[in-house]
């Protein structure tokens, strides 16, 4: 397939990066589709995207495979029972006065980083005089939970518990270039690049203990705040007292850590290369409510199963969920910005605590072979399926399908008169 393009400078609103890149707005369509298809053949949505899901191993069109991490497959799996279950709830309340109920489901895949030129992450730990270890990373958190992340790989790759470890990030006087915190990649990448530095600074922490012992290092183990010899536990050095032995001697405990990601650009020749290191996946399903009298849309219900690899840090997830969600209810149902027209959030009309609905979180964990300890991103993805399982809904719920966001009143109504004719 060729596209073509052409570029017209005009004084609309600049235009940038948002949350998804573009993900959101294609698994839109593609989803809508996907729904109609299986409307048309009388299909079950989950059944039909269970066929048609990637599988571990899948070769893509840029023919390099999905990775064994992918669970795509698991993600709809897991949202079976709620589905039909919603859907009995659905049938039964239907057609009380002017309300429609209707039950929606989509899923996605999303590459976790970037496409163009990525570059490789870096990290750096050290084991200070006070016992304490520092992770110095450039990555800053802007929300997401990524500082609770890189401090727990820190501990469970180092061996030493996560109070005990301190994080400084962002500061160019101390910490490497780590890459931008977009693409839901930060958990990933950089988080690799802790891992790295974690087992660098293990590696010299026991040999630096074996010479202060006298003992070998592969009887050694950091445990408790020391370092004790596994087959004789009174021989032992706190850490504390390592480090300030250490830098007696005028040298530092301290070590970095590299991940470069294995990716290759595509080749515009022949559209073949690896874009991507691994993928996350994510289905959601959607309970609405529609009003046939007021073209009114409210979402009563939402149920996330997302492929994380492994969750690092729980409360953070569910929060990424539950926000993304709120967000993808905004992008369904409201938000939209019109040249010369939306001059503020008079007429941008984002989700209250009024819309917000019930929201389950279910985490699908297969550990990703590449990621540190089985993680990978969630950031992006938790908003990508919202809004065509929001639409989806709307079309089980009204008999109509809606191909432009947001489905305002105005063109809930619209529809619902073009369907009537």
């Amino acid at each position: 397939m060729w596209l073509g393009g052409e570029a017209v400078y005009t004084n609309n609103t600049l235009a940038g990066a948002m949350r998804g890149f573009g993900a959101p707005q294609s698994t839109f369509a593609l989803e809508s589709l996907l729904d109609e298809v299986g409307t048309r053949l009388g299909i079950h949505p989950i059944d039909l995207r269970v066929r048609n899901a990637l599988r571990p191993g899948a070769v893509l069109a840029t023919g390099f495979p999905v990775g064994e991490g992918t669970a795509v497959v698991e993600t709809l799996e897991a949202l079976r029972p709620h589905y039909d279950e919603a859907v009995r709830r659905a049938r039964a309340a239907r057609a009380r006065g002017d309300l429609r109920r209707g039950v929606g489901v989509a899923s996605m895949w999303f590459g976790i980083g970037t496409t163009t030129g990525e570059k490789p992450s870096h990290a750096d730990m050290e084991l200070l005089p006070t016992g304490r270890v520092r992770v110095l990373a450039g990555a800053p958190d802007a929300g997401q939970g990524s500082d609770y992340v890189l401090r727990r790989v820190a501990a469970e790759a180092l061996g030493v518990s996560l109070p005990q470890v301190d994080l400084v990030r962002g500061d160019t006087d101390l910490t490497r270039d780590t890459g931008s915190c977009t693409g839901s990649r930060v958990t990933f990448y950089v988080g690799n690049a802790v891992r790295l530095a974690s087992g660098a600074l293990r590696r010299a922490i026991l040999e630096a203990a074996a010479q202060e012992l006298e003992a070998p290092t592969d009887i050694l183990e950091i445990r408790d705040g020391h370092v004790v010899a596994r087959e004789a536990p009174g021989r032992r050095i706190a850490l504390g007292e390592l480090a300030r032995r250490v830098e007696a001697r005028g040298a530092r405990l301290r070590e970095g850590g590299t991940w470069d990601p294995e990716t290759c650009p595509l080749d515009p020749a022949t559209g073949l290369g690896r874009p991507y290191a691994t993928y996350a996946s994510a289905s959601q399903m959607a309970e609405v409510e529609v009003s046939v009298r007021t073209g009114a849309v409210r979402v009563r219900r939402v149920v996330a199963a997302h492929d994380v690899g492994r969750v690092l840090n729980p409360v953070g997830a569910r929060g990424q969920v539950e926000g993304a969600v709120v967000m993808g209810l905004g992008f369904a149902l409201t938000e939209e910005f019109v040249p010369g027209v939306t001059r503020g959030f008079a007429q941008y009309r984002i989700p209250t605590t009024h819309d917000v609905p019930e929201v389950e979180a279910i985490f699908v964990e297969r550990a990703d072979p590449k990621g540190p300890f089985g993680a990978k991103g969630l950031g992006e993805c938790a908003l990508i399926p919202t809004a065509p399982a929001i639409v989806n809904a709307i079309a089980d719920a009204t008999g109509v399908r809606l191909t432009r966001l947001p489905a305002t009143r105005e063109r809930v109504l619209q529809a619902l008169a073009a369907a009537r004719g």
